[in-house]
Order: C-alpha cells, then structure tokens, then sequence
C-alpha cells in the first residue's frame, strides 16, 4: 500500500550519491571526463509535443520573456548610479533581481538549447551584458551566497548552452572577489539552526564543479571544496541509513513538511493535521529533478525514474502557472482536512526562479543514452534525434499518459539499425508488456528496464502498456490509515467543494471496484455497494485549479463526515 521503503532508499542513496559521489566523482575527475553509465542528452535533439506539459512549458517562457529587462536590471543599475529606468520587480527582488537572476539566466540558456528559442537566448545575453556594467571593477558583485550560488549555474550554463563567451570570464572575475570575501565557516544543519547561518551553503559546490568541469580552472574545484557538506555526506560511508539523517516523501514525490526533513517517527503523518506548507513544489521538483538524473547516469538504474515521474505530474506539474507581475506557486498543501492551491504572497521568490529551471528540464528528463541503446524514461509526448551505431534515428513518442497507460514509440532513419530500446517499467506497476509492429516482444519487470534488442527499420513502432494501478498509499508506518489514492505515478485528490457528506472511502482491497472511470479522462467516481449517488470525485492533482478545495489524504477510520 506504501512506497515509503523504495522512497526512503532513493532519498538516502540520493544523498550519498550526490553529496559525496557524484559530485567528487565531477570534482576529481578532468574536464569533460565522466564516469556515468547513461547519459541524458542534455537538452539537445528533445521536443516536447502537444501536450498539458507543452501547454504549461508555452505558457512559462511566454511569460518569463514578458518580463522587463529594465525591471530586472534595476536596483543594480541604480546602486552602480547608471541610468535606471524601469521599477522593482518587488517581493523577494525589491533591493535587486538577485534572488532569481542566476536562475532566469540558466533557464533561458536551457531552453535556447531545448528549443532553438533565439529570443531567449537574446534577453538573456542582453541582460548579463548590462549586468556586467554593473559590477564593480574589484568584481564584487552586491551578492551573497545564497545568490551567487545561483549565478554560477546561469554563467555555466549561458556558456554551455547558449554559447556566450561573456559569461566565463565574468565568473572568474566574481569568484575572485568571492574567494576573497565569502566566509568559509559551514554552519551544520540542526534543531536549533533552522535557517543554517551563512544560508544553503552546502549547495554552492554543485555549480562549482560544473564550472570546474567545463574550464578545468583548479581554484573553482578548490573553492568547491572550501563548501563540501562533509560531516553530512560522510555519515553514509559506513551504513545507508545513519540515524540521525532520515528522509522520507509524500505520495506526490514531494518531501516535506515545508522545506525540512523530519525523523521516521510519525511527524511526517502528523504534520498533514496542521501545516499549509506541505511541500516546497518548484525548488523541490528542481533537485529531484537533478539527484534522480544524477543518480540514474551514475548507476543506469530504472527505479531512481520513478521519483522523477512523481514529481513530473504531482510536483512542479501541478504547479499553478507563473502570472502577471511575478505572482507564483511556492507550497503545495496535503492536509488531511482539505487543501487548496494558493500563490504565494510575496512575489519573484526563489521558485519564481527555479520554475523556469523546471520547464526547461522536462527536455532532460525523458530519454537518455548510452553506447548501445536509447533509453525511455517518461511517457510524455516528444521527439527525439539520437545518433545510433548505424546512423541518426528519429523517434517519436505518442500517448496520452498516464490518463491511460499505453504509449506507442515511432522510428524513423535512413536504413536499418541495431540497437537496444529499452523503456522504464515503473516499480509500482503489474504485467507491463512490450509490442514490436504488433507482435510480442518481451514482458516487463517493475522498477527495471525493458529491453528490445534488434535491427530497426524505418516505420517500426513499438508500443508499451503499463497497467495503471488503483491503489492506497499510506503516509508513514504510524499512520497506517492515512492514505493518498494513486493511479500509477498520479495523485487523485477528492472534491471537497461539493455540499454533501465526505464519504467512506474503500477498504484498500476494494479500491479497484469501487471507484470507476467517469467520462473525463483520468477522472473517477465513487460507486458504493449500496448504491449510494455521490457527486465529489476524484481528479489528477495537476488537473486542479487556483483557491479550488480538494481532499489528497484521508482518514479511512474517520469517515463519513456528515455535513450536519
């Protein structure tokens, strides 16, 4: 009924991996090196096609290419006394931009790679040129960590991605008055520090190494190391499971509550009676996102997949949308009372940032590679062009996933080809079974890849059924009896709008029978044995709207509630 085993294997293996292994295995290793097993193709020769997702990517960059580059620029051109047109973006960017400025940079060089999306690549170079006029001519550039942080992955990535030769040696000529000024004291996480003072330091190397990875300038690899979480990292060397570093997830993917990790006793259950904040969605989908992709190139494992597509549909895809004038969705709310979507109050947070990071990545996520073989992590509609042992291939993938569970994967090249296609059986599903041209090919096993090994010829198609599983999941071990309702990787949230009495839910063994498909896709209904009309339904949690009340987790021994 729980996926809290696998999930908690993921987290710890997640911190292992990314704090000490994969980040020291970039950090040690010389330029353009890797030790990674798959390789994502790393925004390029990916298209996302018709789709939700595509709608929702649309809308983001629409918006984000919207926003004034005077705006932006602003408290930066007025404290270098500049001429400063424009106003504040206000909210978090009041002073400056620089809470979000790192990650608008990054974004739109993603999606300029993604894409070929030549404005974004423009407002971005024109803005890290009138940046530039702004920093002072020891390099310091009015940020602290926290911001700087950011702005070393937009700087990498404006160079790797959008191929600005200005965004290096403006890194180099900030980290010199970085290194000189930032304070190396590393403040542990703990009780009594919540907000860890200097804040998030430990998250400065990642980009560092990156930055490393693509000068091969050793005192970026140095400064890396000045931030390594080391009292944390090295706690996993002897055991996966030290006890004072426990992680644990929702249904959704998401983590929690708020933006902390609780120990396994039961304040994970407990805080869904209570707290708003469930999870931080945006940020937190951002480095799922980033430790499954890191943890599958380095282990060529399936299973670190299934994090990514929970986050991919209850995580940042079910995020509200960015809107007029920065107004954004930062937490997302599981009470066990009922929730709803609000947008945060304050505007341009860090998620108005890593949002634009979310979109780009979906490019990121769906297919990898490896010398032999293309590899189907997510079913979300998409194109790809790989360049196979026997020459450039074109596959498209259609389907309507996960609102039913086939997908169909098209080939297209110049002549036959042998390779491996191997497509993500996720953990939490049955029977999955595999069709070449309509003929059985191999049957696949949960949390494993599904292998196709053969000479393709243009037009064949293979196509995938995942059964989608109706089934409870349960917050924790101590609350047994409270659970969210899945379908495959989907959370369903109940109506808690309709004016009627919150209804007895199934007995876990009678999911399957007694909730049935309505009419609109994905969408269910409850039919009780004794025939009782029961208007609320359930809904994918993406399907939901701004201030609209739902019911995510349930209290299977307190219902019904009676309305009077």
């Amino acid at each position: 009924m729980s996926f809290e085993p696998t999930r908690r294997d993921w987290l710890r293996t997640a911190g292992a991996l990314t704090g000490g292994l994969a980040w020291e295995a970039q950090s040690q290793a010389p330029a353009n090196a890797s030790r990674a097993v798959l390789q994502p193709f790393d925004y390029r020769g990916v298209r996302l096609r018709k789709s939700r997702w595509l709608d929702q990517y649309q809308s983001g960059r629409d918006y984000y290419l919207s926003v004034s580059n005077d705006d932006i620029l602003q408290g930066w051109r007025a404290a270098a006394r500049l001429p400063a047109p424009g106003k504040p973006l206000g909210g978090w960017c009041a002073r400056n931009s620089d809470t979000v400025f790192g990650q608008w940079l990054s974004g739109m060089a993603r999606m300029y790679c993604a894409a070929g999306d030549t404005p974004l690549r423009d407002k971005s170079a024109e803005l890290l040129a009138e940046w530039a006029k702004t920093i002072k001519p020891d390099g310091n550039c009015i940020m602290d960590l926290y911001a700087y942080e950011k702005l070393v992955c937009g700087l990498v990535d404006q160079q790797q991605y959008a191929g600005n030769n200005a965004a290096i040696p403006l890194l180099e000529k900030t980290l010199d008055w970085v290194m000189r000024t930032y304070s190396r004291e590393r403040v542990p996480g703990s009780v009594e520090l919540l907000n860890g003072k200097p804040a998030e330091w430990y998250t400065l190397p990642e980009n560092l190494y990156r930055a490393y990875r693509l000068t091969g300038d050793p005192k970026m690899k140095a400064f890396a190391d000045t931030y390594r979480y080391e009292a944390f990292w090295r706690k996993f060397a002897a055991t996966s499971a030290p006890p004072d570093a426990n992680a644990q997830c929702y249904a959704t993917g998401g983590y929690g509550p708020m933006e902390r990790l609780v120990a396994p006793n039961g304040t994970l259950g407990r805080s869904l009676e209570a707290r708003n904040a469930t999870f931080e969605a945006v940020c937190g989908s951002w480095a799922g996102f980033k430790l499954s992709r890191y943890l599958m190139a380095f282990t060529g494992e399936a299973r670190y997949g299934d994090w990514a597509e929970r986050l991919f549909y209850n995580g940042v895809g079910a995020a509200l949308p960015i809107t007029t004038g920065g107004k954004h969705f930062y937490y997302a709310d599981y009470r066990v009372g009922g929730g709803m979507k609000v947008y945060k109050v304050s505007r341009y947070s860090c998620c108005s940032g890593s949002y634009i990071q979310n979109l780009a990545d979906y490019h990121n996520l769906i297919y990898y590679k490896d010398a032999s073989g293309l590899y189907v992590n997510l079913y979300v509609p998409s194109e790809v062009a790989w360049q196979s042992p026997g020459g450039e291939i074109k596959a498209v993938l259609e389907t309507a996933y996960p609102e039913t569970g086939t997908a169909t994967l098209r080939l297209d090249m110049q002549q036959p080809s042998q390779f491996a296609l191997r497509f993500r059986i996720p953990g939490w599903t049955r029977d999955a079974s595999l069709t070449v041209n309509g003929a059985e090919a191999a049957a696949g096993k949960p949390g494993a890849w599904a292998e196709i090994n053969r000479t393709w010829r243009a037009g064949d198609q293979v196509e995938i059924c995942i059964p989608l599983t109706l089934r409870m999941e349960r917050v924790d071990k101590q609350h047994p009896r409270r659970v969210a309702v899945v379908r495959g990787p989907v959370v369903l949230v109940l109506d808690d709008w309709v004016f009627e009495t919150i209804p007895r839910l199934p007995e876990p063994g009678n999911l399957e029978k007694e909730l049935v498909a309505d009419n609109s896709p994905g969408v269910f209904r409850l039919a009780p044995p004794g025939g009782a009309k029961i208007q609320a339904k359930f809904r994918p949690f993406y399907s939901i709207g701004e201030v609209t009340p739902y019911r995510m987790y349930h209290d299977l021994d307190s219902l019904p509630i009676p309305v009077w």
